[in-house]
């Protein structure tokens, strides 16, 4: 068993030495890469692009679980799903496998959006602003509420959250649980409330002077940064793909 073994060694051991008296590259899978990266770099633009909107955008915590899905797509692609690609699968249902893989993938992030604890990530209102808006909605609608300081406790919905800064930003905020038993439908009864014509998209002159443009403005190079890569990465496997086919 040793003896095959240092075998095996010697003659990978001789084959990169012929590699490199050949003048050979090693090859490197760029599609694979590129295909990786370009759904994280199409995420990041759209993040950017939320940070300059003259109206503030809410996501709740399934929204946001689905665009981090989106975002690592990519690499759930050329690693999970190749590693344990079931290739007995494969036989039977040809390319196929890959659409059933893909929408494995799709009812896995669904199914943990779906559970998480109910949350907001209010991108372009600070935390007082939010505050008023949700005090505001309350009070015009009649809703019996309390505060205390930033924590917010609606008993007729089973909703208690805590308004805090989101990414350390003074243009983002967020409404976190602030307990175990929260009701997933007061909370989307309340998203409802607040994101009506009246409630959060009535900030857009508010917001009109800060719309967060230096922050934006490095999200928007990186997000370009990895598209620009993703697609000089993809063009450099399909030609290397032409190469070894020819």
């Amino acid at each position: 068993m040793r003896s095959s073994v240092s075998y095996l060694a010697s003659d990978a051991f001789l084959a990169i030495l012929e590699t490199a008296k050949t003048g050979q590259r090693f090859m490197i899978d760029y599609f694979r890469l590129g295909i990786a990266v370009l759904p994280l770099g199409l995420y990041v633009l759209v993040h950017a692009s939320l940070l300059v909107r003259k109206r503030p955008t809410l996501l709740n915590a399934g929204q946001e679980t689905l665009l981090l899905g989106f975002a690592l797509a990519g690499f759930v692609t050329i690693g999970p799903m190749e590693l344990f690609f079931p290739n007995a699968a494969y036989a039977v249902l040809g390319e196929w496998t890959w659409l059933c893989l893909g929408a494995l993938y799709f009812f896995i992030v669904l199914f943990i959006a779906l559970n998480r604890r109910p949350s907001w990530t209010v991108i372009g209102l600070g935390p007082k602003d939010l505050k008023a808006v949700v005090e505001r909605t309350l009070t015009e609608q009649k809703i019996e509420h309390q505060w205390l300081d930033n924590t917010l406790n609606i008993p007729t919905m089973g909703v208690l959250g805590i308004i805090e800064s989101g990414n350390r930003s003074e243009n983002a905020s967020s409404l976190s649980p602030g307990g175990l038993n929260q009701d997933p439908i007061g909370w989307y009864r309340l998203e409802q409330l607040v994101c009506r014509p009246e409630g959060l998209r009535a900030e857009f002159h508010h917001l009109a002077d800060k719309p967060g443009w230096g922050r934006a403005a490095v999200w928007y190079c990186l997000g370009g940064a990895l598209l620009v890569v993703s697609i000089m990465l993809i063009m450099a496997g399909l030609g290397d793909m032409r190469e070894w086919l020819s």
